[in-house]
Formats: C-alpha cells, structure tokens, sequence
C-alpha cells in the first residue's frame, strides 16, 4: 500500500512538474504575462519546489514597471506566502511590507496577524507585537490575536502583558482550553504556582492535550 501511494504521489509531482514546464514555455512567445509565471510558481508550489515558484513569482512581478506596484501587489503577496513556507521568513515580511506600501492603505487585521507571524519566526519580536497590536485594534472581537498576543508576550517575557490579553480572550472564549492552558503558562512565568495550577486543571478538563505534563511540573 506505501508503494502505490508513493508511486501515486510520484505521478501527481510529475503532472505538476509538466505543467511548470508549459507555462515556462509560455513566457517566452507572445503569452508572456504575470499571471502565466503565477500558474507556474502554483505548480512548483504544489509539488514544494519553493525556489523554482520564487523565481516564477520574481517574473511575474517584474512584468510591471516601477510605476506599477498596485498591479504587481498580488504576487508580492503571494510571494511572501510562499516565502514563508520555504522558511525564508525575513525575506518574506520585506514582501510584506512591500505590498503594504503597494497598497497605500490600512489594510486588514488579518494581513497584519500574518506579516506577525513571519516577523515571529524571523526573531523581529517588536515588529510582531506592533502588527498583532494592529490586528487587535482593526478587528476587537477576535479571540485569536489576544491568544497570538499572549503567545508572544510569553515568549519575550512580558508577562503583565500576556496575562491581560489572554483574559481578554478568555472574556471573548470561555470555553478555550489554549486559553487556560496559556494562563497557566503565564503565571508559572510569573511564579504564581496557585493560579498557575487552577488554570492547567480547567485546561484539562476542557481536554487540552498538554495540561497534565504542565500539572506533573507544579508538583
């Protein structure tokens, strides 16, 4: 059975790879145009050929003059997504940031909860916790930039911080149980063992999967 689904997904690679090459084969005649090199990188991207599908993307925005950055804002946005899956995180808010500038305009929370998790994994915490800021105020209701917000405060140890927005997401989600696992976290942060354990129980009983190790370390 492994055999013939690695021979299945072998095939699928193969068809997705030909298809990379026709549309290759395609810019170069009178079909030349970005959203041939966009269909080409979407090959290479379904088959995680990352650096082909950059160069595919590279193409497709060069198609567009200096004085053509709103129409060339797709595929830097598209680039940065792929450039994020290749792990090539600092070069993918710098696209980011270009289609931002692009945009010419505020635009919505969840590009900037976006652009913040490239920033987190490149290591540029500020940069992160400005965009998940953003995030929160373009879009108050949502949950889940309070717990990304949480997430992070913990991380570079701003712990006050992270404590008010997971109780804001615990207002928002009661019911969550990242949301208590991640108060439980935040107040072992804070060497505050008692609410620290109330909050991995609830977590616990609301079936979070790491709770109990958290649990076993109070002990």
């Amino acid at each position: 059975l492994r055999t013939c689904c690695q021979a299945d997904s072998d095939r699928i690679a193969g068809r997705f790879a030909e298809a990379a090459a026709s549309y290759e084969s395609l810019a170069s005649t009178s079909m030349r145009n970005p959203e041939t090199f966009a269909k080409a990188s979407q090959c290479y991207t379904s088959i995680k050929d990352y650096g082909k599908a950059i160069v595919m993307l590279d193409s497709a925005v060069s198609c567009y003059s200096l004085h053509s950055k709103t129409s060339s804002a797709p595929y830097i946005l598209t680039r940065a997504l792929v450039k994020v899956s290749a792990g090539k995180y600092r070069d993918a808010v710098r696209d980011y940031n270009s289609y931002e500038e692009a945009m010419g305009e505020r635009l919505n929370a969840t590009f900037y909860y976006m652009r913040e998790q490239a920033e987190v994994n490149a290591r540029m915490f500020q940069q992160a916790l400005n965009d998940i800021e953003m995030a929160i105020y373009l879009d108050a209701e949502n949950p889940l930039y309070y717990i990304e917000k949480g997430i992070l405060c913990y991380r570079v140890k701003m712990t006050d911080e992270g404590l008010r927005a997971i109780e804001k997401a615990k207002e928002l989600s009661p019911d969550s149980p990242d949301v208590y696992y991640l108060l439980g976290c935040l107040y072992m942060q804070n060497s505050s063992k008692a609410n620290s354990r109330a909050n991995f129980e609830k977590a616990l009983s609301l079936g979070h999967p790491d709770a109990k190790a958290k649990l076993e370390e109070l002990k």
